[in-house]
């Protein structure tokens, strides 16, 4: 296998803060799906072609959970940079099982941005485990070609934070599109023009979509946990309608357990600093889930459903384990694991059992 790598620059200024969208946790544990014609987006969703979210190189030691609170308080400041590297594995069972491994990088810089802070990400870099010449081949979305998809998927955007912590807005949409467009090109090539990638541009660039994902990433290392009060080992739970990035005005209900679980001694540029390991786990609502898959058939364009399976079930779940800094909410360590069980029925009578499952994990490194 060619392994396949890209380099490009994602960093640009311009841009206003355009809402005070704060809620605390939009979309953490949402799964993200591509989209464009039918066909492709079901394979996209089935091959994985998506996902939802994602350390000073820290040395870190368990020691026994503390007892009394956990605080954690926010206190980022202009002029932070660490290199975040992620690999990610999926896991997919049908009739036979594929595994797929990536690793992504870039540099998430932190700037000010009148009385808002600036989230950069720049100098993304890919590893894709992949045949390159099936990408370039393949006349369609082939399983090769939905892999390379997924990891253009991760780009970020540049977003705007407040000096509390919560999400603002996505920053300088309009030079991200261009960004995206070239990385695609860039990786896919001539298979950059086949007409369903396009339509998935258009959407992996549209606006919900995008602010939603920076959302989720944000939420998911910062936002979600600004500010709580936990005891260590006990857990919390409740249940919240989250919206659904590929269905604008969808809601699914998804319900949330989360925990402080031990305490974890870390590093930072060589200096000692309290960390601690939380844990969210949340679930989609079967029942709701139901309805909005139902909802997404709806969406697609007349003729587009002819021949495609029916989902008689899916389960969806999310574990975030994340290691951070109480006293600031500088992560170190992220894992995220991300589980969905399906069973699909066709025209005839036939059914498919699918399992995936895809970890990732996410290292910061405040060493540059």
């Amino acid at each position: 296998m060619a392994v396949m790598r890209a380099k490009t620059v994602l960093g640009w200024s311009g841009g206003e803060v355009v809402s005070a969208n704060e809620a605390r946790a939009a979309g953490v544990a949402g799964r993200r799906r591509c989209a464009g014609p039918g066909a492709v987006l079901l394979g996209a969703l089935l091959s994985g072609a998506s996902a939802l979210i994602p350390i000073a190189q820290a040395a870190e030691t368990v020691r026994a959970a503390e007892t009394g609170p956990v605080h954690l308080r926010f206190a980022w400041e202009p002029g932070m940079s660490a290199r975040v590297e992620t690999t990610k594995t999926r896991v997919r069972i049908a009739e036979t099982r594929e595994e797929r491994t990536a690793t992504s990088a870039y540099t998430i810089v932190i700037d000010a941005a009148g009385e808002a802070l600036r989230v950069r990400s720049v100098d993304p870099t890919f590893d894709l485990d992949t045949d390159e010449a099936a990408v370039a081949g393949a006349p369609g979305p082939s399983p090769e070609r939905l892999a390379v998809i997924g990891q253009i998927a991760e780009l970020m955007p540049d977003f705007l934070v407040n000096r509390s912590g919560g999400f603002l807005a996505v920053h300088d949409l309009d030079s991200f599109r261009t960004r995206l467009e070239t990385v695609f090109r860039e990786l896919l090539g001539p298979g950059a023009d086949f007409p369903a990638v396009a339509q998935l541009i258009s959407v992996l660039a549209s606006e919900d979509y995008v602010t939603q994902r920076a959302a989720e990433q944000w939420n998911a290392i910062v936002g979600f946990w600004v500010d709580e009060q936990l005891e260590a080992g006990v857990v919390r739970s409740h249940s919240a309608r989250e919206p659904v990035s590929m269905l604008p005005g969808q809601e699914l209900l998804l319900h949330y357990e989360f925990e402080a679980l031990r305490a974890v001694a870390c590093e930072r540029n060589g200096a000692p600093r309290g960390c601690v390991e939380l844990e969210l786990r949340s679930s989609a609502d079967a029942v709701d889930t139901q309805r909005v898959l139902a909802a997404f058939m709806a969406e697609l364009p007349d003729g587009e459903t002819e021949g495609m399976p029916v989902f008689e079930t899916l389960d969806m779940s999310n574990v975030v384990r994340l290691v951070t800094e109480e006293d600031g909410l500088l992560p170190h360590r992220l894992e995220i694991t991300r589980s969905f069980d399906a069973v699909l029925g066709f025209a005839g009578g036939q059914r498919q059992s699918i399992r995936q499952e895809e970890i990732s994990r996410t290292r910061f490194d405040y060493t540059l």
